[in-house]
């Protein structure tokens, strides 16, 4: 018998106090509370032997006609739509996949064809709740993977919301999971995850500020143009993220509607796959036989986010950074517009005062105009000599 669950009371409006307890999740136990003048106690029951006839007869005919109903096939696809990789990782609330792309899509073409003015799409990571999907595809397959009966909404924001949303969006990148994480259409951006998030929340996990330092979502695009934070953009979603700030999606607040709880999701899905070419009476979906031209080919999506891990340094951009110290290795930059070293014990990059000669040289050639030099530190500072470069 799993752990009893813990009875909490809360003042309730009128002021009584009201005991509360809960079963868990997933339909995993059934919960029992027992009023005796002893007290109240409550219990979880996971397993039952019995059967109540009744109760059987009234299950196995709801579930039949919700087969018969949601039973029916529309498509097929020989690809695989999933949001794990294969080790069994969940995928989409970290990262692009091919599942995140096609309900996001789904979004798009609801609205696009209703032939009003949709720039882009957005689908939350943690309502796409599928595994692997591939060969007939019914309304109940549509239900796999939209389970919650969201509903499809479009809005009008600014490209400044926009670029908060998707930051918002990718603050756990690179460390862990968000259920916020946004599967995108009409979009193309880049997650650089080795600057530290520092958007601003409030104490129950809302959006309430951009960040304090810098965005780490750079080079968004909407339908292949750079981002204008001043602009305004008809966005497509669902309520759960655009209406009800689900999520901690608070910078859609005060956002103008303009067509609200126009069909449920799984509706939306089954509304796209109708949309791909008919083969022997059901709508195939191929790798890029898309109305909107996407590729769906491989699980972890066609490229519309990407993810970058570390700095990248241009020729010419050097970095300043705090201090090295005697018998560092480094390497010495010279392009001809002054000196830097980089650290390759921490990866940073400093400037290197030219006064300060370099010793046991082994130069190469990076380029005609470029000479990468590594040195040992102890000739340039002393090793109990820490500098500011």
């Amino acid at each position: 018998m799993p752990t009893p669950p813990a009875l909490t009371r809360s003042k309730a409006k009128d002021g009584k106090t009201v005991v509360l307890t809960q079963t868990g999740s997933y339909f995993g136990a059934i919960g029992r509370m027992s009023i005796t003048k002893d007290g109240i106690k409550s219990e979880l029951i996971t397993e039952y032997d019995g059967s109540d006839k009744d109760v059987a007869e009234i299950k196995n005919a709801w579930i039949s006609e919700i087969d018969t109903k949601l039973g029916e096939v529309i498509g097929h696809t020989a690809l695989t739509f999933d949001n794990y990789d294969k080790d069994g990782n969940r995928l989409v609330r970290k990262q692009e996949t091919n599942t995140g792309d096609f309900a996001a899509d789904a979004l798009y073409y609801l609205f696009d064809n209703m032939d009003l003015d949709v720039d882009l799409a957005i689908m939350n990571g943690g309502g796409v709740r599928n595994k692997a999907v591939t060969g007939d595809i019914s309304y109940k397959t549509c239900k796999s993977i939209h389970t919650f009966g969201n509903v499809a909404c479009l809005i009008t924001v600014t490209g400044q919301q926009i670029l908060d949303a998707l930051e918002w969006g990718a603050r756990d990148v690179g460390t862990a999971e968000c259920g916020g994480f946004l599967q995108v259409s009409g979009v193309s951006y880049e997650i650089h995850s080795y600057i530290p998030s520092t958007v601003q929340k409030d104490d129950k996990g809302v959006w309430t500020a951009g960040p304090t330092g810098e965005y780490r979502v750079k080079n968004v695009k909407i339908g292949g143009e750079p981002l204008d934070l001043t602009k305004t953009y008809n966005m497509a979603g669902y309520n759960y993220t655009l209406r009800d700030c689900g999520d901690g999606f608070a910078m859609f607040k005060g956002a103008v509607n303009v067509l609200d709880y126009v069909m449920e999701d799984y509706m939306v899905l089954a509304n796209y796959v109708k949309s791909f070419p008919e083969k022997d009476g059901k709508h195939e979906i191929e790798a890029a036989n898309s109305d909107l031209g996407a590729n769906y080919a491989e699980v972890t999506g066609e490229g519309r986010i990407t993810i970058v891990p570390e700095k990248g340094y241009a020729k010419d951009e050097y970095v300043l950074a705090a201090s090295i110290k005697g018998g560092d290795q480094v390497v010495i930059y010279n392009p001809g517009h002054g000196m830097a070293i980089r650290n390759e014990t921490d990866n940073d990059w400093y400037l290197m005062p030219e006064t300060i000669a370099p010793v046991q040289l082994r130069q190469r050639r990076k380029q005609d105009h470029d000479v990468a030099v590594r040195v040992e530190r102890q000739d340039l500072l002393r090793a109990d000599e820490q500098r500011q470069l």
